[in-house]
C-alpha cells in the first residue's frame, strides 16, 4: 500500500485543548507522535481535504452573507425619523442611536 497523500490529526495543545489540523507532511505526524500531543491521526487523500475545505469556505461565505443581511435589516429599522429631528425611528433615542453606533463601532 502506498503512503497516504495527507493526514488529518487531532492534537492536544499545552493547555489541553483539542485541535484538528491537516497536513501533507509525514514529518508533521512523526513530530506530533514524538511530542506526545497526537490524539488521533487519519490518512486522507488531498482531494478529500480540498473538498472539505471548499465546503467549509462555502458555509463561511453563506454565514457571512446571512449576517450581513441581518445587519442591513437592523440598519433599515434604525434610521433618522425626520429631517432635522435627529431621532431614531425605531428606538426613539438620539440619532445615531446606540444600535447604529454599535454597528459602526463608534462610541
Amino acid at each position: 500500500m502506498s503512503e497516504p497523500s495527507a493526514w488529518l490529526m487531532t492534537l492536544r495543545t499545552p493547555k489541553g485543548t483539542l485541535v484538528t489540523i491537516a497536513t501533507t507532511r509525514r514529518e508533521d505526524v512523526q513530530n506530533a507522535e514524538r511530542s506526545g500531543r497526537l490524539v488521533t491521526c487519519e490518512a486522507v487523500c488531498k482531494e478529500s481535504m480540498l473538498a472539505a475545505a471548499t465546503l467549509r469556505a462555502e458555509a463561511a461565505e453563506a454565514e457571512r452573507d446571512r449576517l450581513a443581511a441581518a445587519v442591513e435589516r437592523v440598519r433599515a429599522l434604525h434610521h433618522n425619523r425626520m429631517r432635522g429631528a435627529y431621532e431614531c425611528a425605531e428606538c426613539r433615542n438620539d440619532y445615531p442611536c446606540p444600535t447604529l453606533r454599535a454597528l459602526e463601532g463608534t462610541p
